[in-house]
């Protein structure tokens, strides 16, 4: 008989949610945050950034004495990462009506901001 009172007793304590659940719940939160962060990450890295028109003729240099005889006709900030970098920058170039990009800052193979200038 004291057996079951103290398990009765044990079990009015056990209402509402148990000790484990606020750890439970943060990890499966994590775990589905970070699975939709890893999917939105790889999209993006697939997705490509398809070439302008013009843009293939497009000169890329980090060398500033290059564009010396050249006007600067605008600035360029890249988004997107590796090949898709290249792309982009081009692209903008050409969009600014440029023949020529001076990579200010990140790789010549992908840069993340330059000028466009045109040359003659």
């Amino acid at each position: 008989m004291n057996g079951k009172c103290l398990r009765a007793a044990g079990a009015g304590r056990q209402i509402g949610r148990p000790t484990w659940f606020p750890r439970h719940a943060m990890a499966h939160t994590r775990m589905v945050v970070v699975t939709v962060a890893s999917a939105v990450w790889l999209i993006s890295c697939v997705v490509a950034v398809a070439p302008a028109p013009g843009s293939e003729k497009v000169r890329i240099t980090r060398n500033a004495s290059e564009v010396s005889t050249c006007s600067a006709v605008g600035n360029i900030k890249v988004n997107s990462s590796g090949s898709n970098a290249r792309t982009e920058f081009r692209n903008m170039v050409v969009g600014f009506g440029g023949s020529i990009g001076l990579v200010t800052n990140g790789p010549a193979w992908a840069p993340v901001e330059g000028i466009a200038y045109r040359c003659p």
